[in-house]
């Protein structure tokens, strides 16, 4: 389900960034963030989780993680923006190390200048069995 779009931020730009993630496309995701955008990972040690801050940071995180989990894909469920907000929630699967399978129900919460990415605030659900 897609609901709304708003002005400068379209279903069908979300659409851009969503393929880019799914294409493992590190040059187009990182084009997406503003210079000092920030990545916020939904685990790390802080409350909010781990901040990755500016474009050559996400380039290097987002590098290593595509080269760890070559098959993480995320299948859309419903989005909609508001102003220079976004929403994307969707459940990502991948295959991990040892051939555990990852299903993971989550979202994005995006905040916009323009048409850069200033914070991409990303949460998960997970099952008791991956506690």
């Amino acid at each position: 389900m897609n609901v709304g779009s708003a002005e400068g931020i379209t279903l069908a730009y979300m659409d851009e960034i969503h393929k880019a993630f799914n294409d493992h496309d590190v040059e187009a995701i990182v084009g997406f963030f503003a210079e000092d955008g920030e990545f916020l990972l939904a685990r790390g040690p802080e409350s909010f989780g781990t901040k990755i801050k500016g474009k050559q940071r996400i380039r290097e995180f987002l590098t290593k993680r595509f080269a760890e989990i070559g098959d993480m894909q995320w299948k859309p469920l419903t989005r909609f923006t508001c102003g220079n907000r976004a929403v994307s929630e969707w459940v990502v699967t991948a295959s991990l190390k040892g051939g555990r399978r990852l299903e993971l129900h989550g979202c994005d919460l995006y905040e916009f200048h323009g048409r850069k990415i200033v914070k991409k605030d990303t949460y998960w659900k997970s099952s008791e069995s991956a506690l």
